[in-house]
């Protein structure tokens, strides 16, 4: 089943709030923009919101050391005139408007180096990211047909970051600028706020936890006590491991998405799948886990 516009902002939320817990991805984690980009109104928008940022980014950066302070501004002013053009091109469009846009698109592309790969290939270098990101959302205007793939560019460009400790990628250096991504589906989709969602989301949760109690009815009952049920038999290959090798862990932490894991003394042994829809298919996938091990390693 196709996920909804939901899901997917729900799915980008929560990768925004693993990375503040220190969690990494890959950038592919945000494909997910792609199939919210198909829809022309909202690439335009997203591209403008994200053009919008970029104007309020560098009008508060610093300048970077391999830029002088002419070319800093000259890049400044290129960004605020390409902005305010793709507004009035947004507001009323024109035959007119969109020729100047088009004559936009290469000065912004030529503030950005190159050099010669291997096979000769061409090696794009990024002088400027504000720049980079302004063109990227241009494009979203000018190419309507390819604002799937331009606005997950655009995307990427903007929350990809880098660090020693963790590469390149989504990092917790990236969790503020998921958020704003994640903000303005919230707003396009919901009319809220990324907060204002979030707090709905909490408050339906807490209602569904609270069930109406139901009327006791008097009636005959079957009690069947917990005697009745044999953790060895139904689950022969858990209880082995437990009584002989090593140990399992139910419930996701900090170290690990899995729900259910198998551990010795030597760490990691097996893990099973984020989430389950009852208890019993966790315990069912952890038993052929564990049998399979056994059979691979214990033969």
């Amino acid at each position: 089943m196709p996920e909804t516009a939901d899901t997917r902002i729900s799915k980008i939320v929560e990768i925004a709030q693993e990375l503040r817990n220190g969690k990494r991805f890959e950038i592919t984690r945000l494909t997910r923009l792609k199939s919210l980009c198909e829809d022309k109104n909202a690439a335009e928008q997203f591209a403008i919101y994200m053009a919008r940022l970029t104007k309020k980014g560098i009008e508060t950066a610093t300048r970077p050391d391999h830029l002088d302070s002419l070319e800093w501004e000259q890049h400044k002013e290129l960004v605020t005139e390409t902005i305010s053009r793709m507004e009035s091109y947004l507001e009323s469009p024109t035959p007119e408007k969109a020729s100047i846009l088009r004559k936009l698109l290469p000065q912004l592309e030529l503030v950005q180096g190159q050099r010669d790969g291997p096979y000769g290939v061409l090696i794009r270098i990024i002088n400027n990211r504000y720049v980079l990101l302004t063109e990227d959302s241009l494009r979203c205007l000018l190419y309507p047909d390819m604002t799937s793939n331009l606005g997950y560019e655009l995307a990427k460009h903007y929350a990809e970051r880098y660090n020693p400790s963790y590469g390149t990628g989504l990092i917790p250096e990236s969790a503020p600028l998921v958020e704003d991504i994640a903000n303005f589906w919230c707003g396009y989709y919901f009319g809220q706020t990324l907060e204002q969602w979030k707090n709905q989301k909490g408050e339906l949760k807490i209602k569904n936890s609270i069930k109406p109690k139901k009327k006791r009815v008097a009636k005959r009952i079957v009690v069947e006590t917990l005697s009745t049920f044999s953790l060895e038999r139904f689950y022969p290959n858990i209880t082995r491991w437990v009584k002989e090798h090593g140990w399992i862990e139910i419930g996701q932490n900090d170290c690990s998405s899995s729900f259910i894991r198998v551990l010795d003394e030597g760490g990691l042994v097996w893990e099973g799948e984020d989430s389950y829809e009852t208890m019993n298919d966790a315990m069912k996938a952890l038993e052929s886990g564990i049998a399979e091990w056994m059979k691979e390693n214990e033969s």
